[in-house]
């Protein structure tokens, strides 16, 4: 088999093995999109009460109270959120690169 034959048959089976994985990403997308959707959501109901309840403060010094309530309330949530967001990011990015994880220089022109 020449060089293009060769290089041909490489490119062939990288393009199986990526529409092989697409099935993957799609499914890894749907759950990076439903993650955010459903945190979003939560935020919303959250910041819908923290303003009713903001303004039913009596006083500044009740509203500096319940500002720093619902800071220190949404820090730890959010913070492991943005970890398992990321982490589904990062799954994403191995399964997308996994197809092209063998072709190198060597693979693809051999003979040079």
């Amino acid at each position: 088999m020449n060089s293009i034959e060769q290089y041909q048959n490489h490119l062939k089976q990288h393009g199986e093995a990526t529409m092989a994985s697409a099935g993957d990403l799609a499914k890894h997308f749907h759950a990076i999109a439903a993650a955010h959707a459903d945190y979003a959501k939560r935020s919303f109901k959250e910041g819908a009460a923290f303003f009713e309840k903001l303004a039913s403060a009596k006083s500044l010094q009740e509203a500096i109270e319940i500002r720093t309530e619902y800071t220190k309330a949404g820090y730890e949530p959010f913070v492991a959120e943005s970890k398992r967001i990321a982490e589904m990011y990062n799954e994403l990015s191995k399964i997308a690169l996994k197809p092209f994880g063998g072709m190198t220089r060597e693979n693809v022109l051999p003979g040079d």
